[in-house]
């Protein structure tokens, strides 16, 4: 899982997302939740996030439960 986390900053970092310590914090406290509601563990869940280039954690439709929204990279459809 900190592989994975240090990949998806990685990604952040590369998109110029926002680095601040609130920011950071905000996403991860998403993170289980958005896991476990697209039906994926927090590690299948991360790998298919940074996959997506993901600066920010959405729910995941073809994985799990269909009534979230998905976002294929960081706009929402």
């Amino acid at each position: 899982t900190k592989e994975l986390l240090k990949s998806w900053r990685a990604v952040r970092k590369k998109k110029r997302a926002a680095e601040t310590e609130d920011a950071i914090k905000l996403n991860l406290a998403k993170l289980d939740g958005y896991a476990r509601e697209s039906g994926m563990s927090v590690d299948t869940y991360l790998e298919e996030g940074v996959r997506r280039s993901w600066t920010a954690f959405y729910p995941i439709n073809s994985y799990g439960n269909k009534k979230s929204k998905t976002y294929d990279n960081d706009c929402p459809i």
